[in-house]
């Protein structure tokens, strides 16, 4: 199927009439009953009622015409937000943002943007939160993707304006090689392996862990600040550890590590993008916020 076939359709039950959709569209009455037919054999199903004079959906008709529409107006959406952004960007973008975000969610939205004909520059780095903050205070750094900024450190930047992404969470994984790995454990049980950590990723979270740790005495053995580095090692199966959610989403989905849950520990975090007022290109970062939201729900499943 095609847009086209879906206009067709669409038009042809907001008129009821062949003739009409036929004239509005500016085609012949034929093209529109072979379109239809076309479409209907494609999905196996029926999409008009036949038994009556008035042009009415069966039921999967109904169905598909809700999907129909929607799929036209995010089409039209995207017409307008491509045709929009100018064909030459100039200037420069200055993005920072953590490393497993970085990897995950903005690296493949980013080399979208950069086109040899094009005078753009793109200035990006992955550092520590605390120090991309500090960037941000300076108004160092034009757009920045991040866990809330007041929730999570407790400060506002009235220099930049927020966008929500999505909602992340910390889980415990383990390697789907060990094939004595528990679903579900207390916390004194992660002593049971040798633990491994991103240190400082999150404050609030880094609190809560090392409070259960003294409680519990739990030392983790090996901490890196490097999302791909701590995957193997757990991928390795002889480790374990908490790690963000959309982070290891493919490792999960294709049965290299296993979520395992840890009773009275559960956290999650709101990512959120910044832009610095100062930026004026408002339909770049529309666009931006566009393909960032559609990066993470492809992420997610």
């Amino acid at each position: 199927m095609d847009l086209q076939q879906l206009s067709i359709f669409c038009t042809l039950l907001s008129e009821k009439s062949m003739t009409e959709a036929a004239n509005r569209l500016q085609i012949t009455q034929p093209t529109v009953s072979r379109q239809i037919k076309l479409l209907e054999a494609e999905l196996g199903v029926d999409l008009l009622e036949r038994e009556t004079r008035e042009i009415s959906p069966t039921v999967q008709g109904q169905l598909f015409f809700d999907y129909a529409q929607k799929i036209l107006n995010l089409a039209k959406q995207a017409q307008i937000s491509i045709q929009s952004l100018p064909q030459h960007l100039e200037g420069q973008l200055r993005v920072s943002t953590i490393n497993y975000l970085g990897m995950s969610l903005l690296a493949p939205v980013m080399w979208r943007f950069l086109k040899p004909s094009r005078q753009f520059k793109i200035n990006l780095s992955y550092a520590p939160a605390r120090s991309i903050i500090e960037q941000m205070k300076k108004d160092a750094v034009d757009m920045v993707i991040l866990p809330n900024l007041q929730e999570e450190y407790g400060i506002e930047l009235p220099n930049y304006e927020k966008h929500h992404l999505f909602q992340d969470s910390m889980i415990f994984v383990g390697s789907k090689k060990d094939v004595s790995l528990p679903s579900q454990i207390q916390v004194p049980d992660m002593a049971k392996k040798p633990l491994v950590s991103f240190p400082h990723l999150l404050p609030k979270f880094t609190i809560k862990m090392e409070q259960k740790q003294k409680e519990h005495n739990i030392q983790p053995i090996f901490e890196v600040n490097n999302i791909g580095t701590l995957k193997k090692v757990i991928e390795s199966g002889l480790y374990w550890g908490f790690m963000p959610a959309f982070s290891i989403q493919k490792q999960i989905q294709f049965g290299r590590l296993s979520e395992i849950k840890v009773d009275g520990i559960e956290y999650s975090m709101n990512i959120e993008v910044y832009f610095h007022k100062q930026l004026n290109n408002k339909k770049l970062i529309d666009i931006l916020i566009l393909m960032l939201k559609r990066q993470a729900s492809f992420l997610k499943f």
